[in-house]
């Protein structure tokens, strides 16, 4: 590496205090990904700020497959109603680590749904009198070998094997699969590692007479969902080539 060039990687990677809070939390978080390829990226929708996707990123496996699934139950009695939608929650909390998954709540970061905070899950409202509802999330772990097929099924045989309490049910699991990733901010070293690389490789085609540049690499990780279950993560950094000297 060149001292130019040693010197411009540097100053871009000294850590910036002015991130956000909300950065901080998201980058050592679980993060839900959009259900579709979209080149909206996770800072974007949360509302930090709306980089461009730069040229170079990891793209890897999701950490799960993730996916939106209610319980509805019509019982007239309110009461007796929400005591049957919780018992089914519970059914299923119970039921999910024996097929090898997980649930969870959120919406742009998500937490783990446990027998020690499922109390505590929403009711609201399923459009009809006397109807209410409770919704969250079921994750299955991903590897290199899944695919959309096989996760879409063993969620739909979750869904089917949970025991019904009462007039409590599932509901039709139509939505689509969404993906996550957990903690992306510890992909940081092997993306600034890879935008070093495509640098020098830059630098060494330019000639003598120009430099490159880089800004931005203070900036958090972001992510984007690339394929069925990839992602793409990032740094949102600018590369210039400047004349020497």
């Amino acid at each position: 590496m060149t001292p130019k060039l040693t010197h411009l990687l540097a100053a871009a990677l000294m850590i910036s205090t002015s991130g956000t809070a909300l950065a901080q939390y998201q980058g050592q978080s679980e993060v839900l990904l959009a259900s579709e390829r979209s080149q909206q990226t996770g800072r974007a929708q949360s509302g930090e700020y709306n980089p461009q996707i730069p040229a170079v990123g990891l793209i890897r496996r999701a950490d799960f497959a993730v996916r939106n699934v209610t319980i509805e139950c019509d019982t007239r009695d309110g009461e007796l109603r929400e005591k049957e939608l919780r018992e089914m929650v519970e059914n299923a909390v119970r039921a999910a680590p024996r097929q090898g998954l997980q649930l969870s709540f959120g919406s742009q970061t998500i937490e783990a749904l446990d027998l020690d905070n499922y109390a505590s899950l929403g009711v609201y409202g399923g459009g009809r009198p006397d109807t209410s509802r409770m919704t969250f999330l079921l994750k299955v772990p991903l590897t290199q070998g899944s695919t959309l097929a096989e996760v879409e099924k063993r969620m739909d045989d979750f869904v089917a094997s949970v025991k019904p309490v009462g007039r409590a049910q599932f509901l039709p699991t139509g939505s689509r699969v969404s993906l996550s990733i957990v903690k992306p901010d510890q992909y940081r070293g092997s993306i600034i590692d890879r935008v070093s690389e495509d640098s020098l490789n830059i630098g060494g085609r330019i000639g003598s007479g120009y430099a490159v540049r880089i800004n931005g690499l203070q900036r958090p990780v972001d992510w984007v969902r690339w394929e069925e279950l990839d992602v793409l993560l990032f740094v949102p950094y600018e590369l210039e080539v400047v004349p020497a000297g």
